[in-house]
């Protein structure tokens, strides 16, 4: 055995770490998808079944056989999914050995008194290290504690949702990712379903950008998406694509006998009515619910459990609801770029004789439980047994919040209020340290321009009045975000504020860009836009523009002024 590491961990750390290696082999080898295990057996008189991987490595003797799915297969690259063998030897507290193999190789890992080393038998191994025991070494040393975490796409095959997302891929585009994986595992789902293709329709509640739809609608599913407002890119899928403006209220009579699934993809208020509304439609109607953000039925959700985080016990509501329902729930982590991915499958009834009243009655005895729990004085817990279970759907326009709707005496008032109080310090161009870099004095009106002090966000909060500061409460960004929309007269960086310098601040200066574009800014806003507006400071500043006409990229005057140039891309 060739010696690796000692690592200070328990055997309970390192069986930890091997149930990663095992049941997630793509968290070390990258080209991976995953695996799907086969059979898992212990070895006692009788080879016993279990459920799960994490409890066959506290036996004595045991064998797993999974197989190695590849995230794209190439027989050029020799990437076939294949086979693999896994057996262990768990003779005493301090020591384990385990042996993999394959068609491709063949080799032993002990854990020994804290050290773990490696045998190759056959197969590469450089490969076998970097692959398979650097990464257990890895995570043996971690000071975070490992624990157990559910594998992603568990209820459908994983060499099917790869094919078929490869497919999906390649026959549309490429980069809109989690709408590709959304509709794959939703295929999937239905290939399962005991309905032919042509039987099955979908309506796709709250459907955003309809990507969603499209695809499923082009794979030959028939559906609806229905949003409360359109999107742009809706013309384009039109008329193939069935898409409608609508808002949904959900109470006891709504349902939609016409779809088989209710699809339910980050559809906020929506979500925990879905399972309602699917139980209410009929005993064979299904859901799929992907939750992100949470609501319950009338209101913003109220955590319930405050040990678990807020996204968990907000699942676990929506489990409990569908479970209401009568639905047996189905938990899934989906393998989309989202940290909402977990979803949950409605496709089986617990009890297919439960009436409608029944179902209404535990939702509604759900819904007061969960409101009583968020008051705290104890007469609204009258109020909270009398719920109804009322829905207030979101409005259809978009509300802006980014201070540009203030009135504009209010806009107009805290802009001088900030320009004078910077100007009552005396900060002179021709005393600031770029001042000698300049290469053309000649074109500066003066060299005592005033540039004034500088101020922190708090000192110019404390100057603006309580009623002011009120209305730009609800404002994304606040105060900041106000100052911010008038970069041509202000600078703002690290929470400090200054007056801009035309003579010393390149245009882009202060504005918010990728990295390496600065200079398109700049070429962007000297092409396009120069001379198109007049000039604040021109205007405004007591001593006038700290640069001339001819420099400056804002006019002096209203005879100064040009046409806007057209971008011709």
């Amino acid at each position: 055995m060739t010696p690796v590491v000692v690592v200070q961990c328990s055997v309970q750390r390192f069986t930890r770490a091997l149930d990663i290696l095992v049941r997630k082999p793509h968290a070390s080898q990258k080209k991976l998808a995953g695996c799907t295990l086969t059979s898992l057996s212990i070895y006692q008189d009788q080879p016993k079944s279990v459920k799960s991987v994490s409890e066959v490595f506290d036996e004595a003797y045991g064998e797993i056989r999974r197989r190695l799915v590849f995230r794209k297969i190439s027989s050029e690259a020799q990437q076939t999914d294949y086979d693999e063998t896994i057996k262990w030897i768990h003779p005493s507290e301090q020591s384990m050995t385990i042996s993999f193999h394959c068609d491709h190789h063949e080799f032993l890992i002990q854990y020994l008194d804290s050290q773990i080393s490696f045998h190759v038998v056959k197969g590469p191994k450089d490969a076998i290290r970097h692959n398979y025991v650097d990464p257990l070494v890895k995570w043996c040393q971690g000071v975070e504690e490992i624990t157990p975490s559910p594998t992603s796409n568990r209820l459908v095959d994983l060499a099917k949702y790869r094919d078929k997302y490869c497919q999906l891929k390649d026959k549309h585009a490429p980069n809109i990712i989690k709408d590709l994986a959304l509709a794959a595992y939703i295929i999937l789902l239905w290939e399962q379903d005991d309905l032919p293709k042509e039987q099955i329709r979908f309506m796709d509640l709250g459907c955003g950008n309809g990507l969603l739809v499209y695809i499923l609608t082009v794979e030959g599913y028939d559906g609806t998406g229905v949003d409360i407002r359109q999107r742009k890119i809706w013309d384009s899928f039109k008329p193939k694509v069935d898409l409608q403006v609508s808002t949904v209220h959900p109470s006891a009579t709504t349902t939609f006998p016409k779809y088989t699934w209710l699809i339910g993809n980050h559809s906020d208020e929506l979500t925990p009515w879905i399972p309602v509304m699917a139980a209410l439609t009929s005993h064979q109607t299904r859901f799929f619910v992907l939750p992100c953000c949470p609501f319950e039925f009338h209101r913003k959700f109220v955590r319930r459990n405050p040990k678990a985080s807020i996204y968990r016990d907000y699942l676990d509501y929506v489990k409990e609801v569908g479970e209401k329902c009568g639905f047996v729930m189905e938990e899934d982590r989906l393998k989309i770029p989202s940290t909402k991915r977990i979803c949950f499958i409605g496709r089986q009834r617990v009890n297919l004789k439960e009436t409608r009243p029944e179902i209404l009655q535990a939702i509604h005895d759900l819904n007061s439980t969960s409101q009583s729990q968020g008051q705290c004085e104890k007469n609204d817990l009258v109020h909270a047994k009398r719920a109804r279970l009322d829905f207030v759907p979101r409005s259809s326009e978009i509300a802006v919040h980014n201070c540009t709707q203030l009135p504009k005496e209010l806009i107009t008032d805290v802009i001088k209020l900030v320009v004078s109080e910077c100007l009552k310090t005396q900060n002179l161009l021709m005393d600031h340290s770029k001042f000698s870099n300049l290469k053309d004095e000649s074109l500066l009106p003066t060299k005592e321009w005033n540039m004034g002090g500088t101020l922190s966000l708090s000192e110019i909060a404390a100057l603006i009045s309580y009623e002011q500061l009120q209305a730009m409460k609800n404002e994304c960004g606040g105060l900041q975000t106000l100052i911010r929309n008038h970069n041509f007269i202000f600078i703002v960086d690290k929470g400090q504020v200054r007056l801009r310098c035309h003579a010393l601040d390149p245009p882009w200066a202060g504005k918010r860009h990728s990295k390496g574009s600065k200079s398109n800014v700049g070429t962007t806003a000297t092409h396009l836009t120069k001379k198109t507006r007049l000039c604040w400071f021109f205007e405004n500043h007591p001593q006038g523009c700290s640069v001339s006409a001819d420099k400056c990229l804002w006019a002096h005057g209203k005879h100064d002024l040009a046409a806007m140039t057209t971008r011709n891309d």
